[in-house]
Parts: C-alpha cells; structure tokens; sequence
C-alpha cells in the first residue's frame, strides 16, 4: 500500500518499467513478424537463435567499500547504459529483481556507515527507490520492507533522515485512512499536521495532504474532511505564499473551496451572479423559499440525466415556495441558452461574465472546491444548506420534508 503514495518521491530506477513494457513490444513483434522477415527481437541466425546465453547477473556489491563509494556504485549499477541486452521479459524482471535487491543492501551499508547527512539521506533514497520498483514488478515483501526500514530511520538523531522516514510512515497510514474510524483518522490528521509543522514543506507533502483529505472525504465523514481540508490549506497557503505554479496554487485554492462546502451544512451560501438574461441574481434574495442550486453543465450526461427529475419537482413544489438557481459550467452561454429553451426549464441560470473564469474556475464554482457534476445543494426557508447532494429521489424525500405534500407531478422525484 506504501508503494502507491512513493511515486510522488523522484525515482531514478523507474526507467526499468518501461523497459518491460518495451520488451514486450518488441517480443510480440517478433513473434507476429511474417515468415522469412525479421523483428526487432529476431535473432540473425537460427543456430544463434538456438545458443542458450548466460543469464545476465548484476555486479555485486563490493565488500570493503565506505559510504560514498557505495554510493558511487549504485550510481553505476543503476545507470541504463550499463544494462546488458535480454532475450525476454523474464529474463528482465529476474536482472532488475537483482539491481534493486543489491541497491537495497548497498544503500543499507551506505546509510550505515554515513558521517555527513547528505550522504545519509542519499543512501535512504536509493533504498526507497529500490523498494518501489521491486514492489511494481510484483514482490509481495517490498512494501512491508519498506515500511520497517521507514519506522526504523525516524528515530535518527539527524532531523533531515528521520523526516524521511516520517513521511514514509505517514504516508503507509494515508494508504488506508479510508478504512480508519473517526479516532483513527483523528489521530492520523494530528499526527501530519504535527509533521508537517516540524519541517521545510515541499510540494510532495501538498499531494500527500490532499490525498489524506480525500480519503477521509471518502469516508463520508465531511466534518472531519472540513478540518483536514481547511487546516491543510492554511498550512500550504502560509508555507507557499509567494509560490507562482499555477497548478500548485490552483490546487491549495481547492482545498480552501471544498473546505467551505463541507461547512455548509447549516450555515448560508454564497450564490450571486449574472444570469443568462443579463440579470443579477443573488440567493439572498431568494430568502423564505426553498432552493435548489444545481451546478451542472450542458456537456455533462449526468447533469442532464438529472434534469427531468429537477423539472419534476420544480413542477410539483413550485407553488409552495420551491426555486431553483442554476449555476452552468460550461464556458459560453450559446449551448446554454439552446439547452434551456429546448428543454423548457422555467428557473434562472447563472454563468460567469468573466472570460478568464470560465468552467471549474468560475467565482460560484472555485468557491466552494466544486469538483464534480452534478452538485445540487438544498437550502431552506431560513437560507440554511440542509443537503450537499440533493439528487433523484432525495430531493423529493427533502422538499416533502420541508414543504409537505405536493400536488402529483408526472415524474415527480422520488414517484
């Protein structure tokens, strides 16, 4: 499970999965080359093509060496250049077994016998990155082994190494926060924003801040996921202040919107806009009736497959004080507008004015951390959020709740 989150780390050994891949290409090629031509894996000669060549073997790991000078050979072990040609994929995965296997004792040694941090912490990673690669290519002890020797270096006397070996225990952790109950993804959160206040923040500890978040967002406790979202997002935003990536930033922005729109239960939201007529609209206004804000999209199957139910309950709840507020994600107001009026829908539809904004970074959508459509919020007659996910027979269920009975409606949501 370690080995997922790994691949955020740098991995020098990664280029032998594609090696793989690309022997079997060449192996299948080879194999369907049509009679009396050759692929690219097809030997010169039958009688060469019959020789049983020696299994290539690594060079071994040489005893007496100190620390630096390991590092130097697993420099060389590891270099692609150095790699001898294979007859097959096998052959391949037992040469590559062998590299990590003896990049795991060298960095071993090489950690061992370190004096200075740098050489300490370069040892670390080659041993990381051995374990990765050797947990791809399918040895079950990889990930478990990994884990011990993570557990084993937090403890070092050297803060640069034992946050290596932090992270790599918090990250094991986060591969089954999904599957913690509340106290444990309590403690887990604890446990990384005590990590995290303790060291240097880089941008691989964002990914594995967004990916706790999402596990415990996962596990339907939203309350929890508010606190991880919103307290991650602080963190990030104080450490990165004048961070210019753009992906970056746009991903510290989410947590801050998601944040806020799993707070809303029971609290007010924040919808305003132009609509489609060129109107100002503003949920405020809407204040003592109950309302349905549907983010959605014209390209979007699913919104669309939810929109007769929508009409549906518009239809039978209208009357007693039931709105809706569209808010479009597409990124021009022709397709909208077509849609509208092709599809009859009677309620308001706002969509950013803003060219720059347009889509999932729209004012309404970035806000509140949109990130999938259809999202429709129910708000009551006091302008509080009562439902995150107000769709097919929930919304019926919900406006019975807060209006009473309706009048029958053909397809009225949950008929």
């Amino acid at each position: 499970m370690l080995m997922k989150c790994l691949s955020l780390m740098k991995v020098r050994l990664v280029f032998a999965i594609a090696m793989l891949g690309a022997m079997s290409s060449a192996t299948l090629l080879a194999q369907n080359a049509p009679a009396g031509k050759k692929g690219p894996a097809a030997s010169k000669t039958d009688a060469k093509k019959e020789e049983k060549k020696p299994i290539p073997v690594p060079k071994a790991v040489p005893e007496k060496a100190n620390a630096k000078e390991l590092l130097t050979y697993l420099e060389t072990l590891n270099d692609q250049k150095s790699f001898p040609e294979f007859s097959d994929r096998t052959e391949l995965i037992a040469y590559v077994t062998q590299v990590c296997q003896r990049s795991v004792t060298a960095g071993g040694r090489a950690f061992a016998s370190a004096k200075e941090t740098k050489t300490a912490v370069e040892a670390v990673d080659w041993v990381f990155e051995a374990y990765i690669v050797l947990s791809r290519i399918g040895n079950e002890k990889a990930a478990e082994n990994a884990l011990a020797f993570a557990q084993k270096i937090s403890g070092d006397k050297r803060p640069e190494v034992a946050s290596l070996g932090k992270r790599y225990v918090i990250v094991d952790r986060a591969q089954q926060v999904s599957f913690l109950d509340e106290a444990q993804q309590k403690q887990l959160l604890a446990d990384v924003n005590a990590y995290f206040a303790g060291k240097k923040l880089e941008r691989t500890d964002l990914g594995i801040a967004s990916f706790i978040a999402s596990g415990i967002e996962r596990s339907r406790n939203l309350k929890l996921a508010a606190l991880a979202y919103g307290s991650f997002a602080q963190t990030f935003s104080k450490a990165f202040a004048n961070e210019k990536d753009a992906q970056m930033v746009a991903m510290i922005s989410r947590m801050q919107g998601t944040a806020r729109r799993f707070n809303l239960p029971g609290n007010p939201i924040k919808v305003s806009g132009q609509t489609l007529d060129g109107e100002k609209l503003d949920i405020k206004d809407l204040k003592g009736k109950v309302v349905l804000v549907d983010y959605w999209a014209t390209w979007c199957g699913p919104c669309v497959a939810e929109m007769p139910n929508i009409i549906a309950s518009y239809d039978a709840y209208h009357d007693k004080g039931f709105e809706v507020i569209g808010v479009s994600l597409d990124n021009s107001p022709r397709p909208v507008a077509e849609f509208l009026k092709a599809k009859e829908i009677p309620w308001k539809t706002i969509l950013s004015q803003d060219p720059t904004a347009l889509g999932w970074e729209a004012p309404n959508v970035s806000y509140y951390g949109i990130s999938s459509i259809p999202t429709t919020i129910l708000v009551d007659q006091k302008g509080n959020v009562v439902s995150l996910q107000a769709r097919g027979a929930e919304l019926g269920r919900l406006l019975k709740q807060l209006l009473g009975e309706a009048g029958k409606a053909k397809g009225a949501a949950g008929e």
